[in-house]
Parts: C-alpha cells; sequence; structure tokens
C-alpha cells in the first residue's frame, strides 16, 4: 500500500515528493501505560498535532505522569525526520511497547529502501491520527510547492467492523484539488491524466 501511495505521487512528475510515516499506536501506547484518560489523551493529542510547546509543556505539567513520561510526550512533536529519527524515537521510549512500534517502522524503512524509496521516505512521530478508526501505520504524501498533504491513509483494522465484517484494512485517499495548487509549468503529461 506504500508503494502504491509512493507511485502515484511519482506519477504527476515532481521528483520532490515525501511519504511521512507514522504510527497511530506510538501515541496511544504511550498513553495507556501512563493511564491517561481518553479525555487527557485527545487534549494531548491536540496540542502534539498542532506542535503547541508551551501549551503542551503546561498541559503535560497538570498530568499525573513521571517525568520520562513528561519527557517523551513533549518531545513527540519534534520526532521527525530522516532514518535518523528512528534511533532518537528509540532514545525516549520509556518502555519495550514503544520500542517494538519503533522496530516496526525500521523494519518498514528498510523494505522500502531495498525497493528503492529511500531519498522519498520520513518519519513523524508526532503524527497522531484524527480519526479514531486509525490502528497502526498512518501516512501523508507531500509534494514541493504544494502546501498541503496530496494524500493520507494508512491501517484502519477495527473500521469494517462496524459495518458488519471484522476484517484488517488498509487504504489511502488521494485529494485531487491539491494537485490543482501544483504549478502548470511543472505538470507533464501524467500529471494531467491523473487529474482527468
Amino acid at each position: 500500500m506504500l508503494c502504491t501511495a509512493l507511485d502515484t505521487m511519482q506519477a504527476i512528475g515532481a521528483e520532490d515528493y515525501v511519504l511521512e510515516i507514522g504510527n497511530s499506536e506510538f501515541f496511544r501506547s504511550a498513553c495507556s501505560a501512563v493511564a491517561l484518560s481518553e479525555e487527557e489523551s485527545s487534549q494531548l493529542a491536540q496540542l502534539i498535532d498542532r506542535k503547541s510547546l508551551v501549551e503542551l509543556q503546561e498541559y503535560l505539567q497538570t498530568l499525573k505522569i513521571d517525568a520520562g513520561a513528561v519527557s517523551f510526550f513533549a518531545q513527540l512533536p519534534m520526532l521527525g525526520g530522516r532514518e535518523e529519527v528512528l534511533d532518537r524515537a528509540e532514545e525516549v521510549s520509556f518502555n519495550d511497547a514503544l520500542k517494538e512500534e519503533v522496530k516496526t517502522l525500521r523494519n518498514l524503512y528498510r523494505d522500502l529502501k531495498a525497493l528503492g524509496y529511500e531519498k522519498h521516505i520520513s518519519f513523524d512521530f508526532g503524527k497522531v491520527p484524527h480519526l479514531d478508526y486509525y490502528t497502526g501505520i498512518i501516512f501523508e504524501g507531500y509534494v514541493g510547492n504544494v502546501g498541503a498533504s496530496v494524500l493520507s491513509g494508512g491501517r484502519y483494522d477495527s473500521l469494517l467492523n462496524k459495518f458488519g465484517r471484522d476484517l484488517p484494512a488498509c487504504g489511502f485517499s488521494v485529494k485531487l484539488d491539491c494537485f490543482d495548487r501544483y504549478p502548470a509549468e511543472g505538470r507533464t503529461k501524467d500529471h494531467e491524466d491523473l487529474l482527468s
């Protein structure tokens, strides 16, 4: 699925595209480990997602969690980048479950690198799901000169159960309206075919 997302961005003809990958379980697992309520987790997710560092630090001081967990959550908005961020994420992980989530992304990166996608991959551990149904890998695709993600998706293993089928699932959607912002001089025939 990630390869298909990467190939979709390549189809618009730009060389400067990147797939930013996160893991919703990284945040959820940390919240569960320190017994945060649903309301506390939701507030924390919003602050991390907005990268409101001052507000985040103030809110963390109101929670009854230890210093290691405070440090972990405070660093999440800044845990983004290329392969080297995986080492930083492992260092701030305060239990084995979090380290396993990092290992999952490390293995995924190794596979994508072997397929030749290395220069188009980045990670964002501060990527928290906007929708509750995501259950693992989440990702967004970006193309140079477009100010928003052009596609987004992830794993949502519990969503289909709401419709009577308990099946694992993974997918993404392409935001075609974002491609309208791609400069005309940078468009190729592949790009125009994708829009039509």
